[in-house]
């Protein structure tokens, strides 16, 4: 999806929904990435470091190639599996002016018998995105944690974290749930043994545990 921010430039939103078999698979479904006049303020950080354990059995011990290191949540502290039956499905798509909208179903790219559904839906107007996830449990809910990666400088103070891109900032805001707040983690050492020339950034939020969790996240370029 694109669009143009109020100060001019282009702004581009791209999603994932697929499955975890792709050729050079990474497990990233549902993961999304905010590219603003030049800048991937969100983004996919890419491959990691070629190596013989990268592509044998310990490949998904490797933030770049699990999805700990992509804009997806945890669910009860696991992460998404490798396999082609791990998978998301776009449920609609709105390319209209001026509001753009994608959904996707997600839930299938988690062992989780109790997760019902996992719906992603990401609102794209002029200068601000708005992501909305919903989880819903059949049976003994667990805590869902959402996660957000940049390459940027991240400052965060309490419900909201501003990315400093080189053009443009992108303020986060915690619309919903109210009362939780975000944290950042700097991931220096696995960037380090990929050799990664930055240092990638994770934003999180845990959610409340409950049999239908929601989070509502504004993004809005400044």
């Amino acid at each position: 999806m694109t669009t143009r921010a109020p100060q001019g430039g282009p702004v581009v939103l791209a999603i994932k929904a697929g499955h975890n078999d792709e050729n050079h698979n990474q497990n990233d479904v549902g993961s999304f990435i905010l590219h603003v006049d030049g800048e991937s303020l969100l983004t996919d950080p890419g491959r990691g470091l070629y190596t013989r354990q990268y592509f044998g059995p310990e490949r998904y011990e490797n933030i770049f190639a699990n999805s700990y290191g992509h804009s997806v949540p945890r669910i009860g502290g696991q992460m998404q599996k490798e396999g082609r039956e791990f998978c998301g499905q776009i449920v609609s798509v709105e390319t209209g002016e001026p509001v753009k909208q994608v959904e996707l179903e997600f839930a299938r790219a988690y062992v989780a018998a109790n997760l019902a559904n996992a719906r992603r839906q990401v609102t794209l107007q002029s200068g601000i995105v708005w992501l909305q996830d919903v989880f819903r449990f059949s049976e003994n809910p667990v805590e869902v944690e959402e996660a957000f990666i940049t390459w940027f400088e991240v400052d965060a103070n309490k419900s909201t974290a501003v990315i400093h891109g080189q053009r443009h900032d992108l303020r986060l805001t915690l619309e919903s749930p109210e009362g939780f707040n975000f944290s950042v983690e700097e991931l220096k050492e696995q960037c380090r043994l990929n050799a990664k020339p930055g240092v990638l950034k994770r934003i999180s939020v845990t959610l409340p545990v409950a049999s239908e969790t929601q989070v509502r996240v504004r993004m809005e370029i400044v």
